[in-house]
């Protein structure tokens, strides 16, 4: 689903949330556009208070064992971050709202962050969403069962003792204590979990992907595109990913802004809560600009149809028989063409307006050998009855539909109308010609050229 122009949420994501099983998992990305630095910034600011070279671009990938390094020479790493952290005096910024906004959109609000900082909490705040409560490493809740914003790694309203910074906090965390591991198996493998703020060379992403479950639910990643960005740099980072079990999410990052992401997090969070007025207002928008031109326009209109509210404005506003041609394009509505019994309510809906759209226009008949031709003479049994009765009702011009009678009694693949229309297939030569019912169904039998 595209949820804006250039951002397409997978289906099994959007599903998901829907389903309620959805755990956004936010890293340092996001806070950076608040002044905080990233795992790399804060180590090169850590470097420079303890008198050391700041980390090379080698060392990007062992972060934590550069940082434990730091520790040897009896500087005190975590109380030094913690200030560091508090002395900047962050503000929430419009990432962080845009997460909340969306973590809120699920039933359940389920958010884990890295972050040391409380930015996404005071975000929440300021919109006043309730996202129930804050946990903070390493007093965890149940993985397979938790509502709220949990710090794996810590937090500066925490003792900074707890906060997981250097490899040997990572060592414990993970290996020897394992209580993040214990916690995020659980949740891996219960939840589908978006990540948002994280890179592949982010230190925490290698020490995360120990506890994927490779037996458990997809796991998704948003990822920037940046055009100036190098292909091969691009295509390497994707692989690296996919060797992580991480499916990618893209979307376009522009003179290094990231609002394209903003964007459709708050898009993606505003159509989860569309009340009912909202969704009949909204089709109602979509069917009356005519077909969509966009997949961002179609993905919209598609979402809208998915509900109750929206399927019902859908069929009282679209009239016009070019709309059967697009719901014959859309994947999801193939049995509506391919001679499939109508399995749900919403199905027969669309069936039974497929059937009023042939009847209330005009050259009727034509519109609906037209729909039977989509079909490739295929017709269910429900759709089959409902044209066989629309068959012997009269043109809106008060012609008979003679053309559609004979298809339907000679032509619908293991079908036939329950009587035989003798004028409509012998069309007015049953005085000239002498043959029985059967000789003129074989001669007269019509079908759709390719």
């Amino acid at each position: 689903m595209y949820v804006t122009e250039s951002v397409n949420i997978p289906e099994e994501l959007e599903r998901q949330l829907k389903r309620d099983r959805l755990v956004l998992f936010v890293g340092a990305g996001v806070s950076v556009p608040s002044g905080l630095p990233g795992f790399f910034g804060l180590a090169a600011e850590l470097a420079g208070q303890s008198g050391h070279l700041s980390p090379a671009k080698k060392d990007a990938d062992r972060l934590d064992y550069f940082i434990g390094r730091l520790s040897d020479d009896h500087f005190n790493t975590h109380e030094i971050t913690k200030k560091i952290f508090q002395e900047k005096q962050p503000a929430a910024n419009s990432e962080h709202a845009a997460v909340m906004a969306l973590a809120t959109a699920c039933k359940t609000p389920r958010i884990i962050t890295t972050n040391y900082d409380n930015l996404l909490a005071e975000a929440a705040d300021e919109q006043g969403l309730d996202y129930g409560e804050q946990y903070f490493a390493p007093a965890l809740p149940l993985g397979r069962d938790f509502k709220g914003l949990v710090h794996l790694h810590g937090s500066i309203l925490r003792p900074s003792k707890n906060m997981v910074l250097d490899d040997r906090d990572f060592g414990k965390a993970y290996f020897t204590d394992g209580w993040a591991t214990r916690f995020l198996t659980e949740v891996f493998a219960n939840y589908t979990v978006l990540f948002i703020g994280y890179s592949v060379n982010d230190p925490v992403i290698r020490y995360l992907s120990l506890g994927l479950h490779s037996n458990g639910p997809k796991h998704f990643i948003f990822l920037g595109h940046d055009n100036e960005e190098p292909k091969d740099h691009y295509e390497t980072t994707l692989a690296n990913f996919e060797h992580l079990q991480f499916q990618t999410i893209e979307y376009p990052v522009q003179n290094g802004s990231h609002q394209a992401l903003i964007d459709a997090l708050n898009a993606w969070a505003e159509h989860e809560t569309q009340s009912v007025p909202d969704y009949i207002r909204k089709t109602k928008e979509l069917v009356e600009a005519g077909i969509p031109q966009t997949q961002h326009d179609t993905d919209s209109l598609l979402s809208e149809l998915s509900t109750p509210s929206g399927l019902d404005t859908f069929i009282q506003t679209a009239k016009e028989p070019i709309w059967i041609n697009w719901l014959y394009e859309q994947k999801r509505y193939s049995t509506l063409f391919d001679g499939t019994e109508p399995q749900t309510p919403q199905q027969r809906q669309l069936l039974n307006w497929i059937t009023r759209i042939c009847n209330i226009n005009f050259n009727s008949e034509s519109i609906t050998l037209q729909y039977i031709k989509l079909c490739q003479q295929r017709l269910s049994d429900y759709a089959f009855q409902s044209f066989s009765t629309s068959a012997i009702q009269p043109s809106n011009d008060g012609t008979p539909k003679k053309a559609l009678q004979a298809f339907l009694s000679t032509s619908i693949k293991d079908k036939t109308m329950p009587y035989m229309p003798h004028d409509s297939l012998l069309c007015g030569f049953e005085d000239q010609f002498r043959a029985s019912n059967i000789v003129w169904e074989a001669a007269l039998r019509p079908f759709f050229g390719v």
